[in-house]
């Protein structure tokens, strides 16, 4: 009878342990890493932050037939939070939308980041590309506006040309000491050039900044990036930075918040930094708001320049005409 009751207790210890070690492989596994295979998500789960990983497209093949065929094998399981793609070609740079490649051709293809994690996030993606296309097909062939040679509708893709000296934010990073007096002055008339063909096309960039700023192998200026811009009334998706934000700013964009952020250009190209360089963005927002601005007195085009920012301007091309007298004088 004893030993009934020991063997039977016995029994009932295993299946207990068994039971709580098998709850416990659940509980550990449930807190490893998850991964995916062929980046299929979890359903309604989108990582805090993503890793993208560049696998070489057919076009690497091309110029490079003897690279190994596992340099373009996408692994079959893939981490959670990775996401593999296949390039268009060399690496230029990327957004928080897109991705930028240079073609074996020489020119440039922009092209939306994929996200299947999250595909709401994916189609935000895609959505500013057919916004910039758009932007892009409504100013039409412009001196002031990098070339648009093709877009691609299925695959959100848009293919500009390629402007060899880069952005100005970087050329006058590096070059600052050696750039001339002239060469400034036709920057600003570029710049404001630009502006009045943006608007010419019922768009308001939003984010009228050095960077978006392209310049091609005669250095001259081209505005570029209307990924977030508003198109013919459209809300825009992106809001620029203090330096060159107008106070009382809202997703409401008009033509003096790019004439604001204009001024806030025509210094950088003056002096070779922005606006306060030297403190926090929230501190340049609360001079801004109280309308205390660098000074720009001793700045050729520094009245031009104090205007902008003080929203004396109707339009670009005003900015233009005060510019060439300028320069006349």
């Amino acid at each position: 009878m004893a030993s009934h009751f020991v063997d039977w207790l016995w029994r009932t210890i295993v299946a207990q342990c068994d039971r709580t070690a098998s709850f416990l492989r659940r509980l550990l596994d449930s807190l490893r890493p998850t991964t995916v295979a062929k980046s299929v998500p979890p359903p309604h789960i989108c990582p805090r932050t993503l890793k993208y990983r560049r696998t070489p497209g057919p076009w690497r093949r091309n110029l490079l037939p003897t690279l190994p065929d596992q340099a373009f094998v996408i692994p079959a399981t893939i981490p959670y939070g990775e996401i593999y793609f296949r390039t268009k070609g060399n690496y230029v740079g990327q957004g928080a939308t897109s991705f930028v490649d240079r073609l074996p051709s020489g020119d440039i293809i922009k092209y939306p980041k994929p996200n299947p994690y999250c595909p709401e996030k994916e189609n935000t993606c895609r959505q500013q590309m057919r916004t910039e296309a758009e932007a892009y097909q409504r100013i039409g062939d412009n001196a002031r506006v990098p070339r648009l040679i093709s877009w691609d509708a299925s695959a959100c893709s848009l293919i500009i040309e390629y402007l060899e000296n880069g952005n100005l934010q970087s050329y006058l990073d590096d070059h600052n000491e050696t750039v001339t007096s002239e060469q400034r002055r036709l920057w600003m008339r570029h710049a404001a050039e630009a502006l009045v063909a943006v608007h010419s096309a019922d768009i308001i960039h939003c984010d009228v900044t050095p960077r978006n700023f392209m310049l091609n192998e005669a250095l001259e200026l081209h505005i570029a990036d209307f990924a977030g811009s508003s198109v013919s009334g459209s809300p825009p998706t992106i809001t620029t930075s203090a330096r060159f934000q107008r106070p009382g700013w809202d997703w409401k964009p008009t033509q003096a918040d790019d004439l604001f952020a204009l001024g806030s250009v025509l210094y950088y190209i003056q002096t070779g930094h922005e606006p306060y360089p030297d403190i926090t963005e929230e501190e340049v927002h609360d001079r801004f708001s109280a309308e205390n601005f660098p000074e720009v007195s001793m700045l050729r085009c520094g009245s031009i320049i104090r205007r902008c920012w003080a929203g004396s301007w109707d339009d670009a091309q005003q900015i233009i005409d005060a510019l060439a007298i300028t320069e006349g004088s």
